[in-house]
C-alpha cells in the first residue's frame, strides 16, 4: 500500500507541517487506520478512498482520534493526488472534488507552469462563534499573566469553521513565544474548544506574515502543531466576522511553527457580503519528502 510523506504549508522539506497520505486505503478499517496514524506519529495522517462518480472520500486521523476535518491534510492530499496522477488536474481545470466527514469541498490545485506546487480549498460548513472563555483561566493554563492576553470581547472564545478551537489573542510576539500548556486541562476549557486545540495568535510584522500563531492540542496527543489549516480557517472566519465593513474581501498570511524550527505559511481568504460571511479559503505550498510502501 503506497504512501507519501509531505511537508505542507512549506515550499521546502523540513518546514511546515508533516503529513502522511495513503492515496488508496481501500481495505483498511478504522482500527487499522488509527494504528497506522499512531505509527507515523504526525499530527494527522490522511487516508483516501476512491469512489466512482463522486468526490473521493478522505478520512483524517491524529495519533489518538479521527477528525471530521483538518486543513493541512486536505491541502496535502489534494496536492499528492494531482501530482501523482490519482485524480486529473491541470492549470486549465485545477479543481478536485473531495469529501470529508464535515462535508464536500472543491480543492483547487496550484501550479507553477505545469507542475502542481500546492492547493487551496474552502472551509466546509459555516462559521460558528461560541462561548467566551475565562481570560484568567486561559492565562493560567498557558503560564502567562492576564496582561499577556488581548482579552477584548469576544476573545478568548470558542469558534469553528469545520472544527472548533479555543481562540486566544495575545498581546505581542513575546507572550506568544513564552506560552506553554501547564498543568491539567480544565473541563470548562475543554468544553470551550480546547478539546480540539488552543490556537494562539498575535499581530505579525507585516513582512514575513500578517499574523504569528501557535497551536497546542494536548487532548489529541499533539504537544504543538507546526501549521494548522483548520484553526487558521477558523481565525480568518472570526476576524472577518469582527471586521466592520459589510462587503469586503480579506486576506491574512499566518506564520506558524517558528518556535518549533518548522516555519510554515498559511494563506487565508475571507469574503463578506451584506454583513454575512460567505466563504473562507485556506491554501499553501507543499514539498514532497518521501514515499514508500506500507506492508499491511
Amino acid at each position: 500500500m503506497r504512501y507519501f510523506i509531505l511537508d505542507v504549508f512549506a515550499d521546502r522539506p523540513f518546514a511546515g507541517n508533516p503529513l502522511a497520505v495513503i492515496p488508496d486505503a481501500v481495505g483498511l478499517d478504522a482500527t487499522l487506520m488509527q494504528r497506522v496514524a499512531a505509527e507515523f506519529g504526525f499530527s494527522e495522517t490522511a487516508f483516501v478512498f476512491p469512489e466512482k462518480g463522486g468526490p473521493w472520500r478522505v478520512r483524517i486521523f491524529t495519533p489518538a482520534a479521527e477528525l471530521p476535518f483538518a486543513g493541512h491534510p486536505l491541502v496535502g492530499t489534494a496536492y499528492a493526488l494531482a501530482r501523482f496522477g490519482y485524480l486529473p488536474a491541470e492549470p486549465a481545470a485545477p479543481d478536485l472534488p473531495l469529501r470529508v466527514a464535515a462535508g464536500s469541498v472543491e480543492a483547487r490545485i496550484r501550479f507553477f507552469g505545469e507542475q502542481p506546487v500546492g492547493a487551496e480549498f474552502p472551509a466546509p460548513g459555516r462559521f460558528l462563534l461560541g462561548d467566551r472563555a475565562d481570560p484568567a483561566q486561559v492565562a493560567c493554563l498557558l503560564g502567562l499573566a492576564e496582561a499577556d492576553l488581548s482579552a477584548t470581547a469576544p476573545l478568548p472564545c470558542r469558534a469553528g469553521h469545520g472544527l472548533d478551537f479555543l481562540i486566544v489573542r495575545l498581546a505581542d510576539a513575546d507572550a506568544l513565544g513564552r506560552a506553554a500548556i501547564r498543568g491539567p486541562l480544565p473541563p470548562s476549557l475543554l468544553a470551550c474548544g480546547l478539546a480540539n486545540g488552543i490556537y494562539l495568535f498575535t499581530d505579525g510584522d507585516g513582512i514575513e506574515a500578517d499574523i504569528f500563531a501557535r497551536m497546542f492540542a494536548p487532548a489529541h496527543g499533539i504537544a504543538e502543531d507546526p501549521a494548522t489549516g483548520s484553526a487558521a480557517a477558523t481565525l480568518a472566519g472570526l476576524l472577518a466576522h469582527l471586521h466592520p465593513e459589510p462587503d469586503s474581501l480579506l486576506r491574512w498570511r499566518i506564520a506558524q511553527g517558528r518556535e518549533m524550527g518548522r516555519p510554515g505559511l498559511i494563506e487565508t481568504f475571507a469574503r463578506k457580503r451584506d454583513g454575512h460571511l460567505e466563504e473562507v479559503r485556506i491554501g499553501g505550498r507543499c514539498a514532497l519528502v518521501a514515499e514508500g510502501e506500507l506492508l499491511l
